[in-house]
C-alpha cells in the first residue's frame, strides 16, 4: 500500500497528532510551499525542542524542518508560523482517497479517529485493492511482486426458483432502502490487552432517519422523488437484512429512537450438520421480515419519512479488523 499525502496547515495549540506528523525534510519542503500557495523563501532544518518535530512554515515563507523526536511545543509558535501537517485526504497506489466520513450524530467514526476516515491512520480495506495502475478499473489482491496469472476459471450455476400465483391484492410496490453510516467500511480496533473474551466488542452507534434510508433509491430515480416529496406518507418495511462479515460480526440492531421500540435485531446463526446450508462452518444473517399473519409474519412497522432511527453493531474485536461493514438494506412500501 503506497501513500502519498495531501497536506495542511495546523495554527492552533496541538501539533499535527494521529500519524500526520511529516517525517522527512524532502516531504516538508515541497508541502511548505504547496500549502503556503506561493514557493518558500528558504528551507532550513533544525533540532530545536521550543519547536513541534516535523514540518513549519513561519513567518516569511521560511520552511523549518524540525527533527527532534518529541517535543512540548505546539502549532501556535512564537514566531507566528504554523505546522505543515499530512491530511486526512490523499492518494492510494495512484487512486484518490477521500473517505468523506460524517460526523455525529449520523456517525461516530470521525470523533472516535476510526482509521477508515484518515489516510494517516488507515490499515487496511477496499481502498487498498485498486491496484498499482490508477487507470486500470480491475483489482487484484496479490503482492506487489506477483505476476497476475492468466483467467482460466470456469464456474458453472444452477439456479432453481420457487414461486407461486398471486392475487391483485397480495401484489405490493416496493422500493430499496439501504443505510451505510455514511461510510461503507470501517476498521474495528483490538481491544486492550488483559480483556476478557466476552468483554471484547466493539460497538458502532449511528443515528439517521428513515428518508436517509432511500439515499440508494436517489440514483436518477423518479420514485425517489416521489418518496421525497410525500413527506406525509407514512412507510411500512416489507424486510430488513444487516449485512456485516463473519466470524467477527456479532449482530446489529435497528431502533425507533422516537419511541425506543427494536424494530429488527440481526444475529449470526451457525450450522450444526452436514446439511447443506447448515454446515458446522456455515453462518449466516437471518433479516427481519414481516407481512401476514396467516403466513406466520409479523405486521409490518409504519413509519413516517422522517422517523428517527438509531442502529448499533457489535464486533468481536479480540483481535483487529479493518475493511468491515454494518449495513441495512432492505424493501419497503407506502403504508396508506
Amino acid at each position: 500500500m503506497i501513500k502519498t499525502f495531501d497536506h495542511r496547515l495546523s495554527s492552533d495549540d496541538t501539533p499535527c497528532t494521529y500519524n500526520s506528523t511529516i517525517p522527512d525534510a524532502a516531504e516538508c519542503f515541497v508541502a511548505a510551499s504547496e500549502v503556503g500557495g506561493q514557493p518558500t523563501t528558504r528551507n532550513a532544518t533544525v533540532m530545536d525542542s521550543s519547536y513541534p518535530p516535523g514540518c513549519l512554515l513561519q513567518r516569511g515563507g521560511v520552511a523549518l524542518f524540525n527533527g527532534v523526536p518529541k517535543s512540548n511545543a505546539t502549532c501556535d509558535t512564537k514566531d507566528g508560523g504554523a505546522c505543515v501537517c499530512r491530511a486526512p485526504t490523499g492518494w492510494i497506489n495512484g487512486h484518490r482517497f477521500n473517505a468523506g466520513c460524517m460526523g455525529e450524530p449520523k456517525s461516530e467514526l470521525l470523533k472516535t479517529h476510526n482509521p477508515t476516515c484518515d489516510l494517516n491512520l488507515y490499515d487496511g480495506g477496499m481502498a487498498c485493492c485498486g491496484g498499482l495502475d490508477p487507470n486500470s478499473t480491475k483489482r487484484f489482491l496479490l503482492e506487489a511482486e506477483q505476476p497476475i496469472p492468466p483467467l482460466i476459471d470456469e464456474v458453472y450455476f444452477r439456479w432453481r426458483f420457487y414461486y407461486e400465483e398471486a392475487s391483485a391484492e397480495d401484489l405490493l410496490e416496493t422500493h430499496h432502502i439501504e443505510w451505510q453510516f455514511g461510510h461503507i467500511e470501517y476498521s474495528v480496533p483490538k481491544a486492550p490487552e488483559g480483556t476478557s473474551p466476552e468483554k471484547a466488542v466493539h460497538t458502532l452507534t449511528t443515528n439517521f432517519t428513515l428518508r436517509d434510508m432511500l439515499w440508494a433509491q436517489c440514483s436518477g430515480s423518479t420514485s425517489c422523488e416521489d418518496w421525497q416529496r410525500n413527506t406525509k406518507r407514512p412507510l411500512q418495511f416489507v424486510m430488513l437484512g444487516f449485512h456485516c462479515h463473519s466470524p467477527a460480526c456479532l449482530g446489529g440492531q435497528m431502533i425507533n429512537a422516537d419511541t425506543g421500540e427494536e424494530l429488527c435485531h440481526v444475529a449470526p446463526l451457525a450450522g450444526h450438520s452436514a446439511v447443506p446450508q447448515d454446515e458446522e462452518s456455515y453462518l449466516w444473517l437471518p433479516p427481519c421480515q414481516w407481512g401476514k399473519a396467516s403466513e406466520g409474519l409479523r405486521p409490518p412497522p409504519v413509519l413516517p419519512i422522517n422517523t428517527n432511527l438509531t442502529s448499533v453493531k457489535w464486533a468481536n474485536s479480540s483481535v483487529a479488523h479493518f475493511g468491515v461493514m454494518a449495513i441495512w438494506q432492505g424493501r419497503a412500501a407506502y403504508a396508506d
